[in-house]
């Protein structure tokens, strides 16, 4: 298992996962208070809610660093468990590529929505 580790040391990772999930806590501590900010002011609509996400480069750019926050954060979770609890190798590593594939897929879907559309 320490192959697909994504730092080869148990320390690295431990430091990884805290790492992201500061980052985690500060993008949707930022999206809460802004959230606040936006309902006391009586402009909680679509509007200023879509003004959010395409107005500037600055909370498309936080959004994609949140989501690779949770993609690392997730991938230590998941390279414990399957070598914690999955002992079959190809159900292991089944998991572990679905896992790939699905995030693979949900960044591009996320980068194709905050740049394209």
């Amino acid at each position: 298992m320490a192959i697909i580790s994504l730092t080869s040391s148990g320390l690295k990772d431990f430091f990884v996962q805290r790492v992201t999930a500061v980052i985690i806590t500060l993008y949707f501590g930022y999206l809460f208070i802004e959230t606040l900010c936006l309902s006391h002011s009586g402009q909680l609509n679509y509007d200023s809610w879509h003004g959010l996400f395409t107005d500037g480069m600055f909370f498309r750019i936080a959004t994609l660093m949140a989501y690779l926050a949770v993609f690392f954060h997730a991938w230590v979770g998941i390279w414990i468990i399957c070598g914690d609890y999955i002992k079959c190798a190809w159900a292991s590593a089944l998991v572990m590529l679905s896992f790939v594939l699905t995030y693979a897929f949900c960044f591009f879907w996320l980068f194709a929505i905050l740049f394209f559309y």
